[in-house]
């Protein structure tokens, strides 16, 4: 489970990243936002699913895809196409693809510097999380 991130060196440090980058995402979110936010029922699916898929990006992407890619071609082509697949990955409901290609760029950069899955999950996910609830409001 440690060549996936998922262990408890360098806890601390990777929880602060993750902190300090929600937070940052979360300024950028609601700075850029305009609808009502409200936690219901109907949102609670669409937080779920945003949490499973988060633990799915993490393991299969961050953990096992970049972990093979790094071992065939190093850790410069692992980067680079591990960021390509997290943005192909998002391609059917997140069309910015050079947005979410530098943010894929950014966690796992992230994750090189700590080697822990939790530098960069579960707190990435709060302003995915607040937009789903925000549009989980009857309008």
């Amino acid at each position: 489970m440690s060549v996936l991130g998922i262990h408890k060196k360098k806890i601390v440090i990777s929880l602060a990243i993750n902190i300090i980058a929600a937070i940052m995402l979360l300024v950028m979110f609601i700075s850029g936002n305009t609808e009502t936010i409200m936690f219901s029922k109907n949102s609670f699916f669409a937080i779920t699913y945003i949490l499973v898929a988060g633990v799915f990006e993490m393991v299969c992407i961050y953990g096992f895809f970049r972990y093979e890619v790094e071992r065939a071609f190093g850790i410069i082509p692992a980067i680079i196409m591990t960021a390509v697949f997290y943005s192909l990955h998002h391609a059917g409901f997140q069309p910015e693809f050079l947005k979410l290609f530098f943010v894929g760029i950014m966690y796992v950069s992230v994750f090189y510097i700590t080697k822990n899955i939790f530098s960069i999950f579960p707190c990435q996910s709060f302003p995915t999380v607040l937009e789903k609830i925000g549009k989980a409001v009857p309008g």
